[in-house]
């Protein structure tokens, strides 16, 4: 646990080293309860300082942030930005609460709930939730160098730090994370010199995990070979999942289910307890570090020692695809290694019924760039149309290959991949 009051929650924390002082410090916004940025010391276990964001619009801040360094033209290390309620970036001295910079957006605003100050200290990255934007603006006299107005209800940006070339480089191309926080929402990493998309969590074809209702995410990693993963934290479903770069889970803690009815969206609790993940973040000392609504009028922020030992997780390996022809493999490979238990969910939409297999691989380096290696057949099914058939797998194959084929002229497939530990 690293903060919990009761009356304070937290949307957002990240954790410092305060410039002014060279102690400790989380620094918090509350949008909905305070409506105030947080400091608080982690060594004496107080606020240092609380500022309530001016304006009456909008709630914010859903984010704060701590400048580490002097910024020209706008603020001086120590001091806090945040977006207020009346839609305005502003940053405030500590501890006075001056307000040194003020400005609007060149757009008529929404909901501004992001501003993210660049690596370079030349810009911010801005989210505006109702109207669907990000945008870039210079500073400090907010000239937009680009604007997207094509993500739903953008939320939290992190910078993708550390870049270098060519080797132990944490980026698949880009230099931003942002989330769409639909309730089934994405991830997107965005390039810094025109806002394109370079990854993307589901991908384009629905596959990859389902995220539902993220709010944030950062770049875990230095590894070789895009093995870097990304940790997302949902709010629906008050999970942490850490992907890899095809979008699937490499461990998790597990909550990760909604549902809608006649009565609206139902968010549901991880058994782990924890529920609506509103921000996930790394700590000075390597732990993840998240915020979870599920407090007694609080939300608790708190960091995970490691994953947990029992875990479940699930990503589509297929999603409404057209098949016609022979038999078609569908790929990447299910890496099945370090997984206790997998199910495999085949749903046949038609029109024809489809023929699968499951396929088992002992090595440990799968090289696709040949003919494909030796497989052990794990089990086999057909899937009629508006049906579905499943393989339940418990055998240690360090692949798992699954191909389909229509009986018939063609079918239309899903495929879902359930994953278990401990």
């Amino acid at each position: 646990m690293l903060f919990c009051q009761r009356g304070y929650t937290p949307h957002y924390a990240e954790h410092v080293v305060d410039p002014l002082d060279g102690r400790e410090k989380l620094v918090m916004a509350d949008p909905h309860t305070r409506r105030a940025a947080l400091v608080y010391d982690m060594a004496s276990g107080r606020l240092d300082w609380e500022f309530k964001a001016p304006g009456s619009a909008v709630p914010n801040p859903h984010t704060a942030r701590m400048l580490e360094i002097d910024v020209k033209g706008f603020g001086r290390a120590g001091d806090v930005y945040m977006c207020d309620r009346d839609n305005n970036i502003i940053v405030v001295a500590r501890p006075s609460g001056e307000i040194r910079f003020r400005k609007k957006v060149p757009w008529k605003p929404g909901l501004v709930n992001e501003a993210l100050l660049t690596p370079e200290g030349d810009g911010l990255v801005i989210t505006d939730y109702f109207k669907g934007l990000v945008a870039k603006l210079s500073l400090p006299d907010f000239e937009p160098i680009w604007i997207r107005k094509d993500v739903p209800k953008p939320s939290k940006v992190s910078a993708i730090l550390g870049m270098v070339e060519p080797w132990h480089n944490p980026s698949f191309g880009g230099h931003y994370l942002v989330c769409s926080n639909e309730i089934l929402g994405a991830v997107l990493e965005l390039r810094d010199e025109d806002g394109s998309t370079a990854w993307a969590c589901p991908r384009a074809d629905g596959t990859g995990a389902w995220l539902l209702a993220p709010h944030s995410a950062f770049r875990l990693g230095r590894i070789e070979g895009r093995g870097n993963l990304t940790v997302v934290g949902s709010e629906a479903g008050g999970g942490i999942m850490a992907l890899d770069y095809f979008g699937r889970p490499a461990w998790a803690v597990t909550g990760g289910v909604a549902f809608r009815d006649s009565e609206g969206l139902h968010y549901t609790v991880g058994p782990e307890g924890l529920g609506e993940i509103t921000h996930v973040f790394p700590t000075l000392d390597g732990r993840i570090g998240f915020c979870s609504w599920l407090g007694l009028n609080c939300s608790v922020v708190g960091a995970l020692r490691r994953p947990p030992s029992k875990q479940e997780a699930h990503f589509t390996l297929a999603h409404e695809l057209e098949i016609s022809g022979g038999l078609r493999y569908l790929g990447p490979p299910i890496k099945a290694e370090g997984w206790d238990e997998l199910l495999i969910i085949v749903e046949c939409e038609g029109p024809g019924p489809v023929r699968w297999r499951v396929e088992g691989i002992g090595r440990p380096l799968l090289d696709l760039r040949g003919p494909a290696p030796p497989a052990v057949l794990i089990t086999s099914a057909t899937a009629r149309p508006g049906e579905a058939s499943s393989a339940y797998i418990r055998e240690p194959y360090k692949w798992l290959r699954l191909a389909v084929e229509p009986v018939g002229a063609r079918a239309r497939i899903s495929a879902h991949v359930l994953l278990r530990r401990g």
